[in-house]
């Protein structure tokens, strides 16, 4: 069983067998976390990416770790382990690997409970309409050679980002990485701030986009079975 909440802008809650993994968590409402491993999943310290008030979980549960880019690396816990760019890790029984961001932090992808998950963080295809050409060159290719780590990988669950303020080039990124991998779901992000679900709802009509739209997942929360 893996029961994905979307709960604001990046952030998402999913629960495995044995886990409860948190991803890039600062704001909103979390259900009672009893009985599992918790591990907070931070891709970097920009302020819709992540809170220090993760840490107060740890008052109210036991068995709770964190996973942070050490661009935070402001405690020194044992329950803490700070990750790099294009590094891998066994943490907590699961396994992390790391991608570098094209604006700042890590993408992770991370294997708990024989099921595999992406979540982008700001990895993306961040083309700006007025910013010089030499910086969109540069997005596209960074976030092609990045995203070539993840070619033919099968992905059960991706956490990817769908900013509208990108406008005709929202999709350039969720699109790069859904020709590249086998993704079984898909959940769009980093829309919450700039104008909820309602903003990218038109990005599903598209006709380069129609072909994947039985896979993206827009509920708040899904629960899907051992074979989904």
């Amino acid at each position: 069983m893996v029961h994905v909440t979307r709960i604001y802008h990046s952030g998402f809650l999913v629960e495995t067998d044995h886990y409860f993994l948190i991803f890039d968590y600062y704001t909103g409402e979390l259900p009672d976390l009893s009985g599992k491993k918790i591990i907070f999943f931070a891709s970097h310290k920009h302020g819709d990416h992540y809170t220090e008030q993760i840490f107060e979980f740890e008052k109210q549960y036991t068995d709770v770790s964190y996973v942070l880019f050490h661009d935070i690396s402001n405690k020194e816990q044992e329950n803490i382990l700070y990750v790099q760019s294009h590094e891998s890790y066994e943490w907590e029984g699961v396994f992390i690997h790391t991608l570098q961001s094209t604006d700042e932090g890590c993408a992770f992808i991370v294997t708990a409970d024989d099921k595999t998950f992406y979540h982008a963080g700001d990895l993306n295809w961040w083309h700006w309409e007025g910013e010089p050409e030499d910086f969109n060159k540069w997005q596209k290719g960074m976030y092609k050679k990045e995203t070539d780590f993840l070619k033919e990988m099968k992905i059960d669950y991706a956490f990817v980002v769908l900013d509208p303020r990108q406008e005709q080039n929202a999709t350039l990124g969720m699109l790069e990485l859904l020709k590249k991998c086998k993704i079984k779901h898909l959940f769009p992000m980093h829309f919450d701030c700039w104008g909820g679900k309602e903003a990218i709802l038109p990005y599903l009509s598209l006709e380069e986009v129609k072909p994947y739209v039985s896979i993206i997942e827009m509920e708040d929360s899904v629960i899907f079975d051992e074979n989904s």
